[in-house]
């Protein structure tokens, strides 16, 4: 504390003297500057020591670890700022701490330090050193002592995790498919003493250093496959168990897996016939009567003889007699039609799975055949019309049944329809009724009809091979098509017919017209009728009608009323088919003459006083009309009613007047006049 006073008063002193310097003289500023400067120097304390601390503990350290130092000097460390040093270069300026949270192997080296004043250029003395040492993770090696990996349940397995350098510092733990098993032993060994199929997987291994919680590189994985034993399987490779004498059988014990790895027992009747080792085939050649009985056989592995697969499942073998063939026909009929399917059928006493069969037509083998006990033809032709017979053939073995019996097959043709329509007309009108008729070749009894119209099936309106439309729509148009439809067990179609289009439009009604033109009803006492069917391009012929009542022998467009009186209709009758229109509205004949003679004889009237009056008028016009000028006339009407006299004008015609005689009205009236 005293020498800090003294440096303190040394200090005040030295400034107190340069802030009088200012406010002197030169000279005495010259000799203060130098008494000043002559004055001893205040002695400097000495530079603190910076100590290095690891935190962390350990300088010997693995990778992905951590290492913490720490900085220390003595005093206000607060006023310090730290410099940190690796083999000798600058690391970092930071705090008094340093910590490197996950440490790599270029992470080795000698550590130190050293403290920096905040407030000047000063710095501490440098630290004692540590060196860390950093090591790669070991990773451990994980090996099988079994040395295989594929096991059957209840056998043992032994893992075993080994580390590079001293193992008897580390623990282990053990993982199946990325998962920690929590139950495990704490040596370098792990055993399962009776797998099950849980214990399936892929394991790894790691070590855990005993001293810190630092955990190895993971292992390499090994899978373990558990299976459970699999079971023997006996089949027979010709895929029967019905033999006969003197042919050849073969069974074979199948395993799942590799069966190259096992052995075969085999048994008859549950008693050993063949010594273990023996392959997974068992051949009974010239088969005999004796040979029948259960078989089965079991597998027993190669590598560890421990190991028996379970029984497989008893096959009866029985040695019989050659069958005889039996052929069927699964259709039930043999007289059939072309594109119909047909189905044989060849049966053998006993299992007719063993064999394979031989088809034969007219005495001729039919080398395009399926295989199976089934022939099949999906559409017949003509061509297939003849006597069939079978007989079977065994697999591997050139063994043939006897001869079938044989069925006889009969194709024919199917029939076409022809569709008519029984009226002969395809155009009819609505209401009206038509029938269409679908007509087959042969006997047409066996057969039952499908009605189409625009392709789309309608159901039948009539029995049998009729098709009545009736009361006829608009939405009966279309065209229609018909085909048979066998009435028997089997859906035989015959083929369509040809399309036969049916028209049905309104019914058009009928005009009647009167023809006789309004003059000559004055001079005649008959009347032309006209009946016709407007917008129609049809031929009509027409029926005409007095009262009600048809007049006999008239068929044409006109007709003429010659006398009488009565109401008068018509109707067309379409000449190419029975159609007829409506009825047209009635005319009486007497009123129509009586009515026209006596409005032409009143128009003629009204016209002829109309034509009177109007020459009248104008005749008057023209005889009353004054010719004297304009200011004559208003003097001598001036003058006259002064006078209070009445004076008759006369009125004189004058060449140029106003009414000139070259005007052609002029020269009517004159004429006229």
């Amino acid at each position: 504390m005293h020498v800090h006073a003294q440096i303190s008063t040394y200090r005040q002193q030295r400034t107190r003297l340069k802030e009088d310097t200012n406010m002197q003289p030169l000279v005495i500023k010259i000799v203060l500057i130098i008494l000043l400067y002559s004055a001893p120097e205040e002695e400097s304390p000495a530079l603190p020591q910076a100590r290095l601390v690891l935190l962390s503990g350990w300088t010997d350290i693995f990778s992905t670890e951590s290492l913490t130092l720490r900085c220390e000097l003595h005093g206000d460390s607060t006023q310090w700022q730290y410099t940190w040093y690796r083999d000798g270069q600058v690391i970092s300026v930071h705090k008094e701490t340093y910590t490197i949270l996950s440490v790599t192997l270029a992470d080795s080296g000698r550590y130190f330090c050293a403290g920096q004043y905040a407030r000047r250029r000063l710095w501490s003395q440098t630290s004692n050193e540590f060196a860390i040492r950093v090591s790669a993770l070991p990773k451990a090696l994980l090996t099988l002592e079994s040395n295989w990996t594929e096991i059957f349940t209840t056998e043992s397995v032994t893992l075993r995790c080994g580390l590079q350098g001293d193992s008897a510092e580390w623990e282990y733990k053990w993982y199946r498919d990325q998962k920690e098993i929590q139950r495990y032993e704490t040596g370098h060994k792990y055993r399962i003493l009776s797998v099950t199929r849980s214990d399936t997987g892929q394991y790894t291994c790691r070590g855990q250093y005993r001293r810190r919680r630092v955990l190895s590189e993971m292992s390499n994985d090994i899978s373990i496959t558990v299976s459970a034993l699999p079971k023997a399987v006996l089949t027979v490779e010709s895929g029967w168990t019905e033999i006969f004498i003197t042919e050849n059988v073969t069974l074979r014990c199948g395993l799942q897996g590799d069966s190259a790895e096992w052995e075969y027992k085999w048994y008859k009747n549950n008693q050993e016939i063949l010594k273990s080792g023996a392959g997974h085939q068992h051949t009974i050649l010239s088969a005999n009567p004796s040979d029948t009985g259960g078989y089965a056989c079991r597998g027993q592995y190669r590598r560890r003889t421990h190991v028996s697969s379970e029984m497989s499942s008893t096959l009866q073998i029985n040695v019989t007699a050659l069958p005889k063939a039996v052929l069927t026909l699964e259709s039930n009929w043999t007289e059939i039609f072309t594109t119909e399917s047909v189905t044989l059928r060849c049966g053998l006493q006993g299992d007719s799975a063993e064999g394979e069969y031989k088809w034969y037509k007219d005495q001729q083998e039919i080398h395009r055949y399926e295989a199976g006990d089934k022939y099949r033809i999906l559409s017949v032709t003509r061509s297939d019309t003849g006597q069939y017979t079978c007989r079977g053939q065994y697999r591997r073995r050139r063994v043939l049944s006897e001869m079938s019996n044989d069925i006889s097959i009969t194709v024919s043709a199917l029939p076409k329809a022809v569709l008519t329509v029984e009226s002969g007309w395809t155009e009819i009108f609505i209401t009206e009724n038509v029938t269409l008729r679908c007509d087959l070749q042969g006997d047409s009894a066996e057969w039952e009809y499908k009605w189409y119209r625009d392709g789309q099936e309608i159901p039948p309106y009539g029995p049998g091979d009729k098709y009545t439309i009736t009361k006829a729509t608009l939405s009966d148009s279309g065209g229609y098509t018909c085909r048979g439809q066998y009435r028997g067990r089997r859906r035989v179609l015959c083929e369509m017919s040809n399309d036969l289009p049916i028209k049905i439009s309104v019914r058009p009604q009928a005009v009647l017209q009167v023809e006789t033109e309004w003059i000559e009803s004055l001079f005649t006492e008959n009347l032309v009728l006209r009946c016709e069917v407007p917008e129609s391009s049809a031929e009509w012929s027409y029926t005409w009608y007095r009262d009600g009542q048809p007049i006999a022998g008239y068929t044409g467009d006109r007709y003429t009323v010659m006398s009488g009186t009565g109401v008068y209709t018509c109707r067309g009758v379409m000449k190419k088919g029975p159609s007829v229109s409506w009825i047209s509205e009635g005319l009486t004949a007497g009123n129509i003459l009586l009515k026209r003679k006596v409005l032409v004889f009143v128009t003629g009237c009204i016209i002829l006083c109309l034509i009177a009056i109007i020459l009248g008028s104008l005749c008057l016009r023209l005889r009353h009309k004054p010719v004297q000028g304009p200011s004559a006339s208003r003097a001598s009407t001036r003058k006259q009613r002064e006078q209070g006299t009445d004076i008759l004008t006369t009125v004189t015609l004058y060449p140029d007047s106003a009414v000139e005689k070259s005007d052609p009205l002029y020269a009517f009236i004159e004429e006229d006049c």
